[in-house]
């Protein structure tokens, strides 16, 4: 197996080498390595989870001439995550989920009655999970100015590779998914905020800054209710939307009648196939992933690649080859 979860340009780079994933065990300090393996003219690539990310990945693969199996514990694509997202396509959205307002505005009201939007709610049996707690440390270490800054820079990137990567899908393929694109509007509702929009957008192309509340109605009239509530505001012309559902369902059809993609719907991995082998110069053992085994008693093998795109349940999925994922589980609820 060459990597678990490489990102598509990882995977198609012929020269890709070994992945490193940190070994939970705290009395030592180990390294899980996967090697690379010989891989053939036409690598098989196993995804396991089919929402948007499974299947795009699933598209750029199959196209490169891989042979492509999706696992999904569901019934049919985009069941989860997927079904019902915001599905928003915005560069212009910078601002990290960890950033160095949370600890201020979120903390304090950890353990609040308040109905505020602001409120955050724990379930008591979490304060018993030694993962929340290893996770909420990774959390809070990106919640510095700094970590924001880099963050940010990253997602910047990220958020203009996924652009570019959907425009070409769409350019290629005819996929109808309720597409709205006319831009996005933020909106400030005090100086901090708008500060902070300002700073964002000196790193973004398309922006138009609204300094003062006339200028955001001119944009959305239907604002002039709020007016005394508006600071200004942030427009890009450049950011768009869709139906994420509709999207992974036309998306599915094209990768089994264009590139003879497999699926295996209800089928979840039960465990890795592993061997282990011994590095004749540097004598250190190597654990190689060489196929999976699902819970319908189907084996994989001689598989080159696993990508695993199936969200929260990574965790217990990699814990069978015991690597640590920094992942949990967050539902948040916006009040409108």
């Amino acid at each position: 197996m060459r990597s678990i979860g490489s990102s598509v340009d990882d995977m198609l780079n012929a020269g890709a080498n070994a992945g490193l994933y940190q070994y939970i065990n705290s009395k030592k300090k180990k390294q899980y390595i996967f090697t690379t393996k010989a891989v053939s003219d036409h690598p098989t690539s196993i995804i396991i989870g089919t929402g948007i990310i499974g299947l795009t990945s699933a598209y750029y693969l199959a196209k490169s001439g891989h042979k492509v199996i999706c696992i999904e514990k569901r019934e049919d694509v985009a069941l989860e995550t997927s079904y019902k997202n915001g599905a928003l396509i915005c560069p212009s959205l910078l601002t990290p989920w960890a950033n160095s307002d949370v600890p201020k505005n979120y903390f304090q009201s950890l353990f609040s009655s308040s109905s505020k939007p602001t409120s955050v709610k724990v379930w008591p049996s979490t304060f018993f999970s030694v993962k929340f707690y290893r996770w909420i440390y990774e959390y809070l270490k990106n919640c510095t100015t700094k970590a924001q800054i880099k963050n940010a820079t990253h997602l910047l990137t990220l958020s203009n590779y996924s652009r570019q990567c959907l425009d070409n899908i769409l350019n290629e393929n005819s996929i109808s998914f309720s597409r709205y694109s006319k831009g996005s509007l933020q909106l400030a509702i005090d100086p901090h905020i708008f500060e902070q929009l300002v700073e964002e957008s000196k790193h973004i192309n398309n922006i138009q800054l609204l300094s003062t509340a006339d200028e955001v109605i001119k944009y959305e009239p239907i604002l002039k209710s709020v007016k005394d509530r508006l600071y200004g505001g942030v427009f890009s012309s450049l950011d768009t939307n869709g139906n994420i559902y509709e999207f992974c369902c036309e998306l599915k059809k094209i990768l089994i009648e264009k590139y003879n993609v497999q699926f295996l719907f209800n089928n979840e991995i039960k465990d890795f196939i592993v061997t282990t082998t011994i590095e004749s110069r540097t004598n250190q053992q190597q654990r190689h992933v060489t196929g999976i085994l699902t819970n319908e008693n189907k084996k994989i093998n001689n598989i080159d690649n696993i990508i695993l795109t199936n969200g929260n349940y990574v965790m217990p999925l990699m814990e069978k080859l015991n690597v640590y994922i920094p992942v949990y589980p967050v539902k948040v609820k916006i009040d409108m």
